[in-house]
């Protein structure tokens, strides 16, 4: 897209002296606009999250273009629209019209255009009672976010503050703001996809083993900052191996992801569960002594025994079982790698007293459980 500068038609009868006057004029706000968009491509390519890079592109975009207001909306996958992201100086009443379906002819408009349409703009595929609105709030501008082969969101803008109308310069400008602002979010979601990959249990959906030792680290800072207790929770699902055996690995993913879906249940937001390897798992406790601890695993063993899993008749009695070693901080220890040998030690402990039971480190320690105060444990 060239940049050119836009011919003045008074400029044919001034002096050549106003003539070269105004054409350095518009050069030099050209220079400006284009320094300007640089400075703008540099912010938002250091910004690596989603949401802050929308809202930084719309803060620029509105500066840039001068204008009141202004809504940035994008892709919703489960609903098939474009609604908004994000807005600012825009009526509340606006921005909750401001949904388009995906199969909208707006959308195959603005696709095949690609070029920021003036509003009002009689061409627009709108509703009557869109165009309506969108004229009765003062919606001046709008502007396709076009990612490499499908739109990827749309900028409305509201009234300019000089009132000005947009020239073809201000439109190739704010075209290419935008072109570079849907690279960046094309980049944006594929760096959060892979820091989820990287972090994420493929099977369960679960944190995995990495994720789970440095949100552990973290949860422990926390607790010696705050002198609160943790507690740690490893759970193995019994005879697993049967499972397996019988039916083969299909079978033994399908009970992982409908246990991994079950413990997710009946943790709290505050909770984070792991699948740690194999049909292990973790969940770390924030906040919570050896007894709440403990009180939570037996509530969770028992749920595990009474769910209905779908291969649960290939386990002993007809229902699949775990075995549940928990450790605490600062009880039984102070750091995170102890923390996982002793829970660790607590499930072989529950797993040679018999399997299907609940196992703190205390009792695997001592042989009592004395001097420990319940927490409170609210499950969803």
């Amino acid at each position: 897209m060239a940049l050119c500068i836009e011919p003045d038609q008074s400029l044919s009868r001034a002096e050549p002296e106003e003539q070269l006057q105004v054409l350095n004029r518009q050069l030099r706000r050209q220079i400006y606009d284009l320094h300007s968009l640089f400075q703008i491509s540099l912010e938002l390519t250091s910004v690596r999250d989603y949401s802050r890079l929308l809202f930084s592109y719309l803060v620029n975009l509105l500066g840039f273009a001068g204008c009141e207001g202004g809504a940035i909306l994008t892709y919703d996958e489960a609903k098939n629209e474009f609604a908004p992201a994000i807005s600012r100086g825009l009526t509340t009443a606006l921005v909750d019209r401001l949904v388009i379906p995906a199969q909208h002819p707006l959308i195959a408009y603005l696709e095949k255009e690609r070029s920021p349409v003036v509003l009002p703009n009689q061409e627009l595929p709108l509703g009557p009672e869109d165009s309506k609105e969108w004229s009765r709030h003062g919606l001046t501008l709008l502007a396709a976010i076009m990612g490499h082969d499908a739109l990827k969101g749309l900028a409305l803008l509201g009234h300019r503050l000089n009132r000005r109308s947009y020239s073809q310069s201000d439109l190739e400008l704010i075209s290419l703001l935008n072109n570079y602002a849907a690279i960046m979010l094309s980049n944006v979601e594929m760096y959060e996809q892979l820091q989820r990959l990287s972090s994420t249990d493929h099977l369960t959906g679960l944190h995995n083993r990495r994720s789970f030792e440095a949100i552990l680290d973290s949860e422990l800072k926390r607790a010696k900052r705050f002198n609160q207790p943790l507690a740690l929770a490893i759970i193995d699902v019994d005879h697993f191996k049967r499972l397996n055996d019988a039916l083969g690995h299909p079978a033994g993913d399908r009970l992982l992801k409908e246990l991994g879906a079950l413990m997710t249940q009946s943790a709290r937001d505050t909770d984070s569960v792991a699948r740690i390897g194999g049909e292990e798992f973790a969940i770390i406790l924030p906040d919570v002594a050896p007894l709440g601890a403990f009180t939570f695993c037996e509530r969770l063993r028992h749920r595990i025994v009474s769910q209905r899993f779908t291969d649960r008749h290939l386990f002993p009695g007809g229902r699949a079982t775990a075995s549940i070693g928990t450790a605490s901080f600062p009880v039984d220890a102070l750091d995170g790698e102890t923390l996982i040998v002793r829970a660790d030690a607590a499930l072989y402990n529950a797993k040679r007293r018999g399997r299907n039971r609940t196992a703190l480190y205390a009792d695997h320690k001592e042989g009592k459980i004395l001097g420990y105060q319940p927490s409170t444990y609210s499950a969803r």
